[in-house]
């Protein structure tokens, strides 16, 4: 499995199935995207262009979010302190998300499948 579709995977796992959460401007849902941006270019090795396109984005967006992950990271505001939180949170989930014994996708015939009472395991805790 390639490490874009294991992204794909993650965030398919992660994120609602509405439009709202990728094009709303709440803060809180800004955060989650951005702490995602800066989890995929960090911990894989795909191009800002790649994560553009698993996230819906232009590459130049993913750029931007991860230099506001460093400026957030460096602050000492309260409200970082959250960011902080949240990116923990996903980033723990994404390192939880592709390691292969945690059998989290599963293989059947030609197809990839997510085995989702892994998935929900991670969601509880």
């Amino acid at each position: 499995m390639t490490e874009f579709n294991i992204a794909k995977a993650w965030i398919k796992s992660i994120t609602p199935n509405n439009v709202d959460f990728w094009n709303s401007r709440k803060a809180e849902l800004v955060v989650i995207r951005n702490c995602i941006a800066f989890i995929l270019r960090d911990e894989t090795t795909l191009s800002y262009i790649k994560i553009g396109i698993l996230m819906g984005k232009n590459h130049a967006t993913i750029i931007a979010a991860v230099n506001r992950h460093y400026s957030r990271v460096n602050s000492n505001l309260k409200i970082d302190a959250d960011y902080r939180t949240t990116y923990n949170k996903l980033l723990k989930d994404f390192r939880k998300f592709k390691t292969p014994q945690n059998d989290i996708l599963i293989h059947r015939g030609n197809n990839w499948e997510i085995n989702r009472k892994v998935i929900n395991q991670i969601v509880i805790n």
